[in-house]
């Protein structure tokens, strides 16, 4: 009998922790493909990628200009409740000469940037973040052409990541921390399922366009 009574306990446990899986599962999907959902109206020519579990990939454009917005989990750093990136990328009309990586509080778990392969490395600016790594790869973008851009942008410090290379721009800033006690107990990077306000992003898309602009207006002067 008690044997039964110890079966029945750890089959209705079972249940329980499925149920709690599947629900929890279930908002997961549901929370993650909605994350886009405002931003979307800053786009023209909207496509979004859903994936089975993980967050979409937002596709459009701004003044012909091809823009893609992603969210990435990181869950690489140890000890440290997950953040959520968000990625802007403005892909340019023609390519420009050089490259440039300017990641703040770099860590070396940085999955997203390229940087950490890139063969060349400048000086920091005296009024550039100084706590950072800059890198190039064959040859660096012109810093004058850069003009106040890079202390503007991070005078934001939710903002870890410029990127320029011949052919895009790319901004990569904390968008989201995860839930710590989700985090705490279970160790999922779980997130609020709101959508991202486009009030949030609509500077940095408009800095990242700007910036891909005077990249290319500086070939023609």
């Amino acid at each position: 009998m008690q044997n039964l009574v110890i079966a029945a306990s750890a089959a209705c446990m079972a249940a329980m922790l499925y149920w709690r899986y599947r629900s929890d599962a279930l908002n997961a999907r549901n929370g993650r493909g909605n994350i886009f959902n405002d931003c979307s109206a800053l786009l023209t020519q909207v496509s979004e990628t859903r994936e089975t579990i993980g967050f979409p990939t937002l596709r459009g454009s701004v003044e012909d200009y091809p823009v893609m917005f992603e969210a990435l989990v990181d869950t690489l750093s140890m000890r440290k409740v997950p953040p959520l990136w968000l990625t802007i990328t403005v892909t340019g009309k023609q390519r420009t000469p050089g490259s440039l990586d300017v990641l703040v509080r770099p860590q070396n778990t940085e999955f997203y940037s390229p940087g950490w392969g890139w063969n060349g490395a400048l000086p920091i600016p005296a009024d550039w973040p100084q706590h950072a790594m800059v890198k190039y790869q064959g040859m660096p973008v012109s810093l004058e052409d850069l003009g106040n851009f890079v202390p503007e942008l991070f005078s934001d410090e939710k903002v870890k990541e410029l990127l320029i290379t011949p052919t895009l721009v790319r901004i990569t800033y904390l968008i989201k921390q995860g839930d710590r006690g989700e985090y705490l107990l279970m160790r999922n990077a779980a997130f609020d399922g709101l959508p991202i306000p486009k009030e949030a992003v609509s500077g940095l898309l408009h800095a990242a366009i700007d910036l891909r602009k005077k990249l290319e207006g500086a070939l023609r002067t």
